[in-house]
């Protein structure tokens, strides 16, 4: 059962939410309710959900008001709104999803979809080994995987970038090799050439020859055969 809370301003809103919801998603539990953002800021980590549906605008402080004085955010938010062109602004909140009114039941049956998975996800991520061993031509490293930037394939060797000081560790396996290592963690293969670590994508820069910038300010072009992936893969953390 996944414990929500609606913030929403609207008395027929908050209502008409929680029918869908009863309707259509029996695995969410609406647990609590509010029309105040401010009350919601110092109620919600009492409550602790697993998400928040939350409108943009309200008359206190808007929902991106409310997440940014919101510290830690240890739920997933879906946001609702009247007008789309708040979408993209949603996504860089690390929205899971954005739903305009009035709601349609096949987009909230969707959108609690991607929640199902990425709370699965996490729970999956909670069994895998923390720190992993690379075999170099001298040494056995162990490593975390969060402290990788991208791996960049060469022939049969693959080149371990990392996030502190520049450090890179190159290893004799090659770049599909470690796409199956890695695949239990946090990473995405964009390219022939790279694996990136979607945690440390900084920025991506759009266009035919569309391409990531990661933490380091490392350009990666991103295959085009591969965006629709990313973006896909990209929602899910």
């Amino acid at each position: 059962m996944i414990r929500a809370v609606i913030i929403e301003d609207e008395k027929n809103s908050r209502e008409l939410m929680e029918w869908h919801l009863n309707k259509s998603c029996p695995e969410v539990k609406v647990v609590a309710s509010f029309s105040s953002s401010v009350e919601a800021m110092e109620q919600i980590h009492k409550i602790a959900p697993q998400l928040v549906f939350l409108d943009i605008q309200m008359p206190e402080i808007n929902g991106f008001e409310f997440l940014e004085k919101i510290n830690p955010i240890d739920f997933e938010v879906i946001f609702t709104t009247a007008y789309n062109e708040y979408a993209v602004k949603a996504f860089r909140y690390s929205a899971i999803d954005y739903l305009l009114k009035p709601i349609d039941a096949v987009e909230l049956r969707a959108a609690i979809g991607k929640v199902e998975h990425k709370i699965n996800s996490r729970q999956t991520m909670q069994n895998v080994p923390k720190r992993m061993a690379l075999t170099t031509v001298n040494s056995l490293i162990f490593i975390d995987p969060e402290d990788i930037l991208y791996c960049e394939g060469k022939s049969n060797y693959t080149n371990f970038h990392f996030s502190t000081g520049g450090k890179k560790i190159l290893v004799s396996r090659t770049l599909k090799e470690i796409d199956e290592i890695l695949a239990p963690y946090h990473f995405f293969r964009i390219h022939n050439s790279f694996i990136i670590n979607m945690k440390h994508v900084k920025e991506y820069v759009r266009g035919s020859g569309g391409y990531v910038i990661m933490d380091n300010d490392a350009h990666l072009t991103v295959a085009r055969g591969r965006k629709d992936d990313f973006f896909a893969t990209f929602n899910k953390f």
